[in-house]
């Protein structure tokens, strides 16, 4: 009809290819394999201990898992969010614990989004499973906005910075080496300037860390930093300019979530489904 053919989705309208390339069947493949066989409920039990998790990490690194969604100016093997979807589907069909999404998704890119090269520098060492950092960013009076940053960062000196304030709900952090931390170097509480990241090391004098495991049996910590004194080379971006990297990595932290979520849901109905074949 005259109507259908003026329809704008009909008429030069685009077609979308959602098949996976042979490479990333590859992929999806060769991810739940190893999962299945080493990192699943059945293979661990209710629980894992932080020591069997960094077992778990220099495979996984040797795997390439933590470079395929990363650029190759940057030593990755120039995947993209496709890759990395792929991966965290398969993390949640067998509910890893392994801290993935922390460290693969979210802190590689907060340093890929720096783009700095002090942060080209770590991610090699990311890539390569010889680094462990993870992002300390939420607090608790936040509720989800990435503006808000309550701790804070004084200069002392031309180059240090004193930390104080309190992190929360760090993911992976009881496998961590390093913590990306936000703190305010300017502006008001939830001014997006002003926000500047700095690279702390676990055992820093003045950072008190509690772990708490989650429901779902994954770790979290809670972070206080009480004078923790940082050198201005472990500031891997511009001074007050983070607030764009923690947006782009936060993005990608949620829809890695969203794909660990789809893994979730279709391993359980493959659960429903061979129990109802039993009744």
């Amino acid at each position: 009809s005259a109507a259908h053919n003026h329809c704008p989705f009909v008429s030069g309208a685009i077609t979308v290819n959602f098949n996976l390339t042979e490479e990333q069947q590859m992929l999806r493949e060769s991810v739940r394999r190893y999962l299945e066989n080493e990192c699943s409920l059945e293979t661990r039990g209710n629980a894992q201990a932080p020591e069997k998790m960094r077992d778990h990490w220099p495979v996984i690194a040797e795997l390439g898992w933590l470079a395929i969604p990363l650029p190759e100016r940057v030593g990755g093997l120039g995947g993209g969010a496709v890759e990395m979807t792929l991966i965290m589907e398969e993390f949640g069909r067998v509910l890893a614990l392994e801290p993935y999404w922390a460290i693969g998704v979210v802190a590689a890119q907060i340093l890929l989004a720096i783009d700095s090269q002090k942060a080209q520098t770590l991610l090699p060492f990311l890539i390569a499973g010889e680094i462990r950092p993870v992002v300390a960013h939420h607090e608790h009076e936040a509720r989800g906005i990435i503006e808000y940053v309550a701790t804070q960062a004084t200069a002392c000196g031309s180059d240090k910075w004193i930390l104080n304030g309190c992190k929360s709900l760090v993911l992976g952090a009881n496998v961590a080496d390093h913590f990306i931390v936000s703190a305010r170097t300017s502006g008001k509480l939830c001014d997006r300037d002003g926000i500047t990241l700095f690279v702390v090391d676990r055992n820093a004098p003045g950072l008190q860390q509690r772990n708490v495991r989650l429901i779902d049996n994954r770790w979290c910590a809670e972070l206080s930093f009480n004078n923790v004194e940082v050198s201005g080379e472990d500031v891997p971006g511009a001074i007050g300019a983070g607030f764009r990297a923690l947006d782009q990595a936060f993005a990608h932290g949620l829809l890695a979530q969203c794909a660990e979520a789809v893994g979730v849901m279709e391993k359980a109905l493959w659960i429903t489904r061979d129990y109802l074949k039993t009744r």
